[in-house]
This record gives structure tokens, sequence and C-alpha cells, in this order.
């Protein structure tokens, strides 16, 4: 199992998968975050009271900026994504354990 960066405050824990590629196609980013899911559900799995989720960070702006609930973040938008995230929560993918 390979995450990129893991950020935890409180009970939350970002799963960030990031990838360097050039433009992808839906197809492609899809199997990419259905890894990514699945990888959070092993990461979450021993865990205790916390809730993951899983976000994959692109270097390019991506056609799409969710698939199954999964943020796909430019890393140009890192920062303001970051600072509405909670805001933002119940819109995205969490697994809870």
């Amino acid at each position: 199992m390979e995450i990129d960066v893991v950020g935890k405050r409180l009970d939350v824990v970002m799963l960030i998968d990031c990838k360097h590629w050039k433009r992808m196609s839906y197809s492609n980013l899809k199997i990419i975050v259905d890894k990514q899911i699945k990888r959070a559900k092993q990461y979450i799995q021993n865990k205790r009271n916390l809730i993951a989720v899983p976000i994959i960070v692109t270097l390019y702006k991506e056609e799409t900026s969710f698939i199954n609930g999964t943020p796909i973040v430019p890393i140009f938008q890192f920062s303001s994504f970051i600072d509405e995230f909670y805001g933002n929560l119940e819109y995205m993918n969490t697994i809870e354990k």
C-alpha cells in the first residue's frame, strides 16, 4: 500500500495520491480513484474513530473535479482546497471506522 501524503487533524485523515502525469482520461482517473479508495479503506482498517478522505492531487487541471465523491485537485488550487476542506467535507467520499 502506497499513500503519498497523509495529513491528520483531529479525527480526519487526508490520504493523498499525487499524480504528475500529463492530462488523464476519465477512465484512467476513475481507476486511480478506485485504487485510492481501496488504500484508504486499508489504512483505516485498524484505526478507531477516524474519518479517511481519499484525495488525488494532479499537476494539471482535469476536466472533472470529483469521481465517486473523491476530489481531483490541481496542485495550483491545493491551498484553497485545504482552506475550504472542512466546509466541503460533507460533499466528499469519507470512509469511517
